[in-house]
C-alpha cells in the first residue's frame, strides 16, 4: 500500500521534528477535500537538526605600515549551543597583508590546532564545548604599504563542519582596510616654525 506522509515541525530555532502523520495513498482526494478519512498517527522521536558553526573574519582597521594589527576569526555556534567537533578551515590573507615572521595563532576555542604557513592560516580538528555560543582565533598581521585593502579578497577553503559568514570582512558590510604611514614618515620633510 502506498502512503502520503506529512511531517510536522516545531517553530523552535532548533528545528526539532516532533511528529508525522501517514495517510493511505487511496485517500489523497479526501486529504485535500477535508473529508473524513482513515489516519495513522506515527509519532517520531525528536530529531534535532544542527547547523555547523559560522566563521567570520575581521581585521584591525585602520592599520599602520609596519605595525602589527590583528586578524580575528569568530566561530558562532547554533541555537542551543550543542558541542561541536571536527571544525576545520584554511584562510588566505588578501593581497597587501601578511603574517609577520614567527607569528602564531591564539586559540580561545579549546580544541584544535592553528598553524601559519606563508600568508595562509589553517585551523584543524577544532571543537566547541556544549553551551559555548562563540569563540575566537586571532593572529598578528602587518600591512606592507600605505593604501586601501579590500578584505573580501581574502578567501576560505577546506571548510569542514563550518560555514563561511556571507558578510565576511570588517563589519556587517565589508569595508576596505585603511593603511596609513607612521606619523614620523607621514610628516617627513615638513618643517614647522
Amino acid at each position: 500500500m502506498k502512503y502520503i506522509v506529512f511531517l510536522c515541525f516545531s517553530t523552535a530555532l532548533s528545528s526539532t521534528m516532533v511528529a508525522s502523520e501517514i495517510y493511505p495513498f487511496e485517500h489523497q482526494k479526501d486529504i485535500f477535500s477535508k473529508k473524513p478519512f482513515h489516519r495513522i498517527h506515527h509519532p517520531l522521536s525528536s530529531v534535532v537538526l544542527v547547523s555547523p558553526p559560522i566563521v567570520k573574519v575581521a581585521y584591525s582597521n585602520p592599520m599602520i605600515v609596519g605595525q602589527q594589527g590583528t586578524v580575528t576569526f569568530t566561530l558562532t555556534n547554533d541555537a542551543g549551543n550543542p558541542a561541536q567537533t571536527g571544525i576545520s578551515y584554511t584562510y588566505n590573507l588578501p593581497a597587501g597583508l601578511s603574517f609577520p615572521n614567527g607569528a602564531t595563532v591564539t586559540n580561545a576555542c579549546g580544541g584544535g590546532t592553528g598553524t601559519i604557513t606563508g600568508n595562509t592560516v589553517t585551523f584543524s580538528n577544532g571543537s566547541m564545548s556544549a553551551g559555548t555560543a562563540t569563540c575566537t582565533l586571532t593572529a598578528p598581521i602587518v600591512a606592507a604599504a600605505e593604501g586601501s585593502i579590500n578584505p573580501t579578497r581574502g578567501s576560505f577553503s577546506g571548510l569542514a563542519n563550518a560555514a563561511e559568514d556571507l558578510n565576511n570582512g570588517v563589519g556587517a558590510n565589508p569595508t576596505n582596510i585603511v593603511v596609513n604611514l607612521p606619523a614620523c614618515a607621514a610628516n617627513a620633510g615638513v618643517l614647522s616654525y
